[in-house]
């Protein structure tokens, strides 16, 4: 079991024990870091994963790709809640300390702030300023 594609991001979990990473073949995929084994099924997205990073207590794990963001459950691997959808590739995430919030950086030029659980939009896209 492996990767069908190019791997873009590989964090370790808080604790080190596993590495989620994000590939161009549309899935994230959880590793055991002592063994370099899979661990459960992928986690799959309908394009490329363009990154992926664990919450700070390893619980949850977001992905980024191509038109959206989600939240997935570590132990599971499977989707908590609904898709964050843009208009463009998503290349970063992020939660917040509390993992509560997710950020979003779209190749569209704006930054978003969205609620984990809901995958609600908060505020107003954050745009870069084109002159």
């Amino acid at each position: 079991m492996q990767h069908d594609s190019v791997i873009l991001s590989a964090r370790f979990s808080p604790d080190g024990r596993q590495i989620v990473t994000a590939s161009k073949d549309g899935t994230a995929r959880l590793w055991d870091s002592a063994t370099g084994n899979p661990i459960g099924e992928p986690m799959q997205s309908n394009e490329a994963v363009c990154a992926a990073e664990f919450n700070r207590d390893g619980n949850w794990v977001a992905t980024a790709s191509t038109w959206d963001a989600q939240v997935w459950n570590a132990a599971t691997g499977k989707e908590a809640g609904d898709r964050m959808k843009h208009d463009a590739a998503v290349v970063s995430v992020h939660f917040n300390a509390d993992a509560k919030l997710v950020v979003t950086a779209c190749a569209d030029g704006a930054a978003r702030i969205w609620d984990a659980t809901t995958a609600k939009l908060i505020g107003k896209p954050m745009c870069t300023t084109r002159q």
